[in-house]
């Protein structure tokens, strides 16, 4: 199997190869055709996050399920992997940032589709406060596995609760 084209999209599982290639500007709106960020990256700020979170060793998203983390952004980013049988398969890499600069990163269409669905119900951040998800690892109807954000909903509201503490009490000095 040879790579497709840079700026194209492939399925991250093997067993799809038969699908053909999509242009990531297609697939994830965004400023580039080498990165997508879930906020808009206009300062050198920016930049150096988004450089880093591409380029710095970051935690295995298999290592997290069912975890609640606190999600400040998002970036996808083209990589090529070793599939099985050695063969090297182009693909969308997206690496969540934490709150506390933590970053962590999967290989997954069904993670792919959670971020940009959070970007559609959150709006583009930088979000007020960070997003409490859950990653989740699901079977497919095929049987394959893929993983899917789940926001956590008691997360938000502890941390709602916990800012309203928190302003009562600089009020109240």
């Amino acid at each position: 199997m040879t790579a497709p084209p840079t700026g194209q999209l492939v399925p991250a599982n093997p067993s799809d190869a038969q699908v053909p290639a999509v242009p990531l500007r297609d697939f994830m709106a965004g400023p580039r055709n080498d990165y997508w960020a879930s906020w808009p990256v206009a300062t050198q700020s920016d930049r150096v996050l988004v450089h880093n979170a591409r380029n710095k060793e970051a935690k295995r998203l298999d290592d997290v399920l069912n975890q609640t983390l606190l999600l400040k952004g998002a970036i996808a980013h083209h990589a090529t992997v070793e599939v099985e049988g050695g063969e090297m398969m182009q693909c969308v890499r997206v690496v969540l940032i934490l709150n506390d600069g933590t970053t962590i990163a999967g290989v997954s269409d069904g993670l792919v589709a959670s971020v940009r669905d959070l970007v559609t119900n959150f709006g583009e951040g930088p979000w007020p406060k960070p997003l409490p998800i859950i990653p989740r690892q699901v079977k497919t109807r095929k049987g394959y596995r893929t993983y899917k954000l789940e926001v956590d909903a008691s997360a938000d509201q502890f941390l709602e609760q916990r800012e309203e503490a928190l302003s009562r009490g600089r009020k109240a000095k």
